[in-house]
């Protein structure tokens, strides 16, 4: 069961159709793995509109594979919800009725993608040793040597999707991303994943919202690493399942 301070993971889908008290979408995927949505569950939705952004509460009617533009494709079917709600801009996805709580990232960037691999190894041993301490200290050792040249900045996860994550910066960031070069990007899903996930990351492209903050969408890479990509998706699929039991899933 995930713990009291579980943050919520967001996924952009595609809308694909609306029939009755339905509505039909395309099923999450996390780096080609698709996630685990439990029937009955219920989830948040929102929808943006321009500037604007609405959200609502549903739940999950089935989970099952369609034919879509004449190839079968996986889709969930959620409930029409009675009623939408618009998010205050300075209230970022909060309503009266459902609040989700983003996962802190931190950027940092990397001068070479080879230098990110002895962090993910260290990480990876130490959360499948369910965290020992002489784990935890390599990979706290490891970082203070990876993240002490780069510049750095806080972000907060947007959205999560097959090869990539969107997050929302500070402006102040904006001379960071203007560099070529690699990313490290640490999802925070603490206390329920007992470390941060490093993942190798190429920007990918940049816009200023309406409160001139920057959302970035960054590109995985694994080319390095190619057995850490299984890791990482097997870790938010088990999150997420944990995730269903307090009905923290946003879609």
């Amino acid at each position: 069961m995930p713990g009291v301070n579980a943050k919520s993971l967001n996924w952009r889908v595609r809308l694909l159709a609306i029939e009755g008290n339905r509505i039909v979408v395309e099923h999450p995927v996390t780096l080609r793995r698709r996630v685990p949505i439990a029937v009955g569950g219920t989830i948040v939705g929102s929808l943006s509109i321009g500037q604007n952004r609405w959200m609502f509460t549903t739940a999950v009617l089935a989970v099952t594979v369609r034919e879509i533009g004449g190839r079968p494709r996986a889709v969930v079917e959620l409930l029409m919800p009675d009623d939408v709600e618009r998010c205050q801009r300075r209230s970022f996805y909060r309503i009266s009725t459902a609040s989700l709580s983003l996962p802190a990232v931190r950027c940092t960037s990397i001068a070479d993608a080879t230098d990110a691999v002895p962090l993910e190894v260290a990480t990876r041993a130490a959360i499948l040793n369910a965290a020992g301490t002489n784990s935890v200290q390599d990979v706290q050792s490891l970082e203070a040597r990876l993240l002490s040249g780069g510049p750095a900045s806080e972000g907060v996860l947007l959205n999560i999707g097959g090869g990539g994550a969107g997050l929302r910066m500070p402006p102040s960031c904006g001379p960071m991303l203007d560099r070529p070069s690699y990313f490290l990007l640490q999802v925070d899903l603490t206390p329920d994943v007992p470390l941060p996930l490093p993942i190798t990351a190429k920007l990918a492209h940049t816009r200023i919202d309406s409160s001139q903050n920057i959302q970035a969408g960054f590109s995985f890479d694994f080319s390095l690493h190619q057995e850490y990509e299984s890791f990482i998706s097997e870790t938010i699929c088990r999150y997420i399942a944990g995730l269903q039991i307090g009905d923290r899933l946003a879609a």
